[in-house]
């Protein structure tokens, strides 16, 4: 007997669920009545993607929606999605380079400083951090610049103001050449970069962030390695040219994706890591608020292939949740900050069948004022969906939506049963 069945993921309030069967099938619909419930549904972005290892949302063709972008592992392709109808029901794709070999991380910022959303790319093989300059803004005529063509075995690329000088730098992890750089957005307009080494002993690094970890008005540098270390480095000066690392954890187990966010509400910047190895979704608490004492807290020891994870409010209850990706598990999945201090977290599956999650990425897809989800797969579209979205829908409109279906499905002579359950 097929069953298809609504994925819900919720709060501990009362609420009421209906169950229509109709012939071998059940569908069943959940509302809260005092706090919504969210009920996550897929939507195909693309079927030809082969391999997506990352995707996110931008703001491409300046028309004030989120559009996607996403690199192919397999094709050597970035590439971004427009989103027609500004609702995420409607996308056409705009190849923006199609010989990036075997691209690895991508990221959307206004690298030029003309006001419109280019891109930066890392590429495995070719060696490469790039960006490319959306050239007439809307998204279509796209040229790429080479920043550094020997950043061997490039893994991640982040932007940001290491300098502080008021335009958009690069950072970037090189795994074999055990190398954490930055390159200086010299002229301000991405045709002449400086590199500058911050560590040249980060063994096996494989992914960069950055933020104020220190709290001290720079811009710091995140890291993680699959040598089981969880680091960031001290910009000391400010301007980029001074470097201290700080370890954060050196026992993480094949540590690979790696944010900050104030996941305490302390006003201080904590670290959050997935661990590929332990199959663990962590924080850690900056406990002075300089980034020299750190406490954990395992948020989820069992998300086995771990290879995912960032930090959003997906409930909009003002703290900060966690959303993340594994690729064993085959989930995406957020964490709900039950107390907003950090200390005890609920998990809601959004997609318990994503095969080979790979990345997930909060935006609001569909422009209705909350946030979807993004997920990246790394797979072959052959046989799975690789390029993504899930709409967020609160519960209860969804039940007042089955009462039409119900009402059709009278009128038409077929036999309706419907249970009603209360639970909290």
């Amino acid at each position: 007997m097929n069953a298809k069945k609504t994925n819900v993921s919720g709060w501990r309030r009362r609420g009421c669920a209906i169950t229509v069967f109709v012939a071998a099938c059940v569908y069943t619909v959940t509302s809260a009545w005092a706090v919504e419930e969210l009920v996550w549904y897929r939507k195909v972005v693309d079927r030809g993607f082969d391999y997506a290892v990352c995707a996110e949302g931008a703001d491409v063709d300046g028309d004030g929606d989120v559009d996607i972008i996403a690199v192919s592992y397999s094709q050597d392709t970035v590439a971004w999605w427009e989103n027609v109808n500004g609702r995420g029901s409607s996308w056409t794709k705009h190849p923006v380079d199609q010989n990036f070999d075997t691209p690895y991380s991508v990221h959307a910022a206004d690298i030029d400083d003309d006001g419109d959303m280019d891109i930066a790319g890392a590429a495995l093989d070719g060696r490469d951090i790039s960006w490319w300059e959306n050239m007439n803004g809307s998204g279509t005529l796209w040229t790429e610049h080479l920043v550094d063509g020997e950043v061997v075995y490039a893994l991640g690329v982040y932007t940001a103001d290491i300098d502080g000088d008021g335009d958009t730098d690069l950072v970037g992890v090189a795994s074999e050449d055990d190398d954490i750089a930055w390159w200086e957005n010299t002229d301000g307009s991405g045709h002449s970069w400086t590199k500058h080494l911050v560590d040249g002993d980060f063994q096996d690094g494989n992914c960069v962030h950055a933020a104020d970890v220190d709290g001290d008005g720079d811009v710091d540098i995140l890291g993680t390695s699959a040598r089981d270390q969880v680091a960031w480095w001290d910009n000391l000066d400010g301007l980029g040219t001074s470097w201290t690392k700080r370890v954060i954890d050196s026992d993480f187990d094949h540590a690979v994706s790696i944010c900050a966010a104030d996941v305490d509400a302390d006003s201080h910047m904590d670290v959050l890591a997935a661990a590929l190895g332990a199959s663990d979704i962590a924080w850690w608490r900056n406990t002075d608020g300089s980034g020299t004492s750190w406490t954990k807290q395992t948020v989820d020891g069992e998300f086995i292939g771990a290879r995912y994870v960032c930090a959003a409010d997906m409930d909009r209850d003002g703290d900060v949740d966690i959303l993340g990706a594994a690729d064993e598990d085959d989930d995406i999945a957020w964490w709900e900050n039950a107390d907003g201090s950090g200390t005890s977290w609920i998990k809601h599956v959004i997609d318990g069948n994503f095969i080979q999650a790979y990345s997930a990425c909060p935006a609001d897809v569909d422009g209705d004022g909350d946030l979807d989800v993004i997920g990246a797969a790394f797979t072959l579209t052959a046989y799975y969906d690789t390029l993504a979205w899930w709409e967020s829908i609160p519960a209860s409109e969804l039940c007042v939506a089955a009462w039409p279906l119900v009402g059709l499905l009278l009128g038409a002579g077929i036999r309706v049963t419907m249970t009603g359950t209360q639970r909290r």
